[in-house]
C-alpha cells in the first residue's frame, strides 16, 4: 500500500482515486503511465522488450490500447490519413498495431509478473467488454471518446475505475461526460491533454490543468505529447496527481506516437524528479518549521543604538534592531519605541531584553 505524504501542513484535495493497492491523489506521489500505446507496431516480442524497460526504469504502469478497427471505425477511415504515419490511413495504420485478444491477456499477464499495472484504452465496445472480462483494474478512455457519451455509458455501467482524457473537449463537454460517470458511481479521473502530435509548448495549456482541478470532484493528470519530458514535471507543481507520456525504447524508429515519446532514462528522470515536485508542492505561504534554526540568527531582535541610561525612554534614536533573533523581536519595535524605559544600563550594541526595560 502506498503511503501518504505527511510533510507539515500540505495543502491536499481530499479527492483520491485506486488502481489496484495504488491509490492516487494530492496526498500520495504522481503516478507515471508509461504508455506504449501501438510504439510496439503489433510485434509482441517488441511490445514485452518495452514493458521489461519501464519495469527496469523503476516505472509502476504500463499502458496499451485495445484496437478493433472495425469495431472502432467505419470504412470512411480508410480515406483517413493523420499526421506522422507515413501516408497511411489510420485504419491501416491501426490495424497493423492490433494485438489479438489471447496477445491482450498475454501482455497483462507480462506486466503483472513484473509488478506493473497494466491498463489499456478501450476505442469500441466490444475492447471495453474485452477489459471488463480481463479484470483490469482501471478502463482507459482516450480523447477521442470522450464526448462518445454512449461509450462512456456503456463503460461507466461496469463499476470499473476509468481514466479519461480530455482533449480536444471545453470544460462543459467534459461536464456530460461526469455527469454520466457519476450517475453510475462508478470512481474517474480526468487527464488535461491537447492531441497534437508532437504538442508545441504554447499549445499545452497547462493552466486546463488548475481549471479542471477547481470544476471536476475528481482526480486530475496530464496525458502529455510534447516533446521532453520537462512540461510533463511541471503539471505536477499544478496539481496534476497522474502523467501519462507515450514511451519507446528507440526514438529513432518510425511510428506515429514516436516524436512525443519518452525513453528508459526520460522515465527514469520524471519518476524521480516528479516525486521531488509533488514533495515540494507544500501549504501555502508560511514559514517552515525546518527554518526555525535559520530565524534564531537570521532575524533580528532590539539592540541599543547607543548607551541607555537609567530611566531613559527607548526612542528611534538609541534603539535599533540586529541579528541574532534571541532577544525582543524587531517585529515588535513600533510597540516598544516610546512606550518604554531602561530599567538598567543598556550599554551600546547591547540586546534589550524584557527584564532591562519597564513600559512607561
Amino acid at each position: 500500500m502506498y503511503k501518504e505524504n505527511n510533510q507539515e501542513g500540505k495543502n491536499i484535495n481530499n479527492n483520491s482515486f485506486s488502481l489496484g493497492s495504488r491509490v492516487i491523489g494530492d496526498k500520495y506521489k504522481p503516478l507515471i503511465i508509461a504508455e506504449i500505446g501501438i510504439n510496439h507496431g503489433g510485434d509482441l516480442d517488441l511490445a514485452k522488450q518495452l514493458v521489461e524497460l519501464i519495469a527496469e526504469a523503476g516505472g509502476e504502469c504500463a499502458k496499451f490500447q485495445i484496437h478493433m478497427p472495425e469495431e472502432e471505425m467505419s470504412l470512411e477511415a480508410k480515406n483517413i490519413i493523420p499526421p506522422n504515419t507515413n501516408n497511411k490511413s489510420i485504419y491501416s495504420l491501426i490495424e497493423e498495431c492490433s494485438f489479438t485478444p489471447d496477445q491482450d491477456y498475454e501482455l497483462k499477464e507480462f506486466c503483472e509478473s513484473l509488478g506493473l499495472i497494466y491498463l489499456a484504452t478501450a476505442f469500441s465496445r466490444k475492447a471495453a467488454d474485452q477489459l471488463y472480462e480481463m479484470n483490469v483494474d482501471a478502463i482507459k478512455v482516450g480523447s477521442g471518446e470522450c464526448n462518445h457519451l454512449p461509450l462512456i455509458e456503456h463503460i461507466s455501467k461496469f463499476n470499473i475505475p476509468m481514466i479519461v482524457s480530455t482533449g480536444m473537449n471545453s470544460i462543459d463537454s467534459v461536464k456530460e461526460t461526469e455527469n454520466i460517470i457519476s450517475k453510475y458511481k462508478t470512481s474517474y479521473a480526468f487527464l488535461h491533454c491537447t492531441n497534437r502530435y508532437p504538442t508545441e509548448p504554447e499549445w499545452v495549456n497547462l493552466s486546463g490543468i488548475t481549471e479542471m482541478k477547481e470544476k471536476f470532484n475528481c482526480t486530475i493528470g496530464f496525458s502529455d505529447h510534447s516533446i521532453g519530458s520537462e512540461i510533463a514535471l511541471s503539471s505536477v507543481a499544478l496539481g496534476a496527481n497522474i502523467i501519462e507520456r507515450h514511451f519507446t525504447d528507440d526514438k529513432n524508429r518510425d511510428g506515429a506516437d514516436i516524436s512525443c515519446s519518452m525513453d528508459k532514462k526520460e522515465l527514469c528522470w520524471l519518476i524521480s524528479q516528479s516525486e521531488n515536485v509533488w514533495k515540494a508542492i507544500g501549504a501555502g505561504k508560511k514559514p517552515h518549521s525546518s527554518e526555525q534554526t535559520t530565524i534564531d540568527f537570521a532575524f533580528a531582535s532590539l539592540v541599543a543604538e547607543e548607551k541607555i541610561d537609567i530611566g531613559e525612554v527607548l526612542t528611534s534614536k538609541n534603539v535599533w534592531a540586529k541579528r541574532p533573533n534571541t532577544g525582543i523581536s524587531v517585529s515588535k519595535y513600533n510597540e516598544i519605541i516610546s512606550n518604554y524605559y531602561a530599567d538598567v544600563v543598556i550599554e551600546k550594541n547591547e540586546q534589550i531584553t524584557f527584564s532591562k526595560i519597564k513600559k512607561l
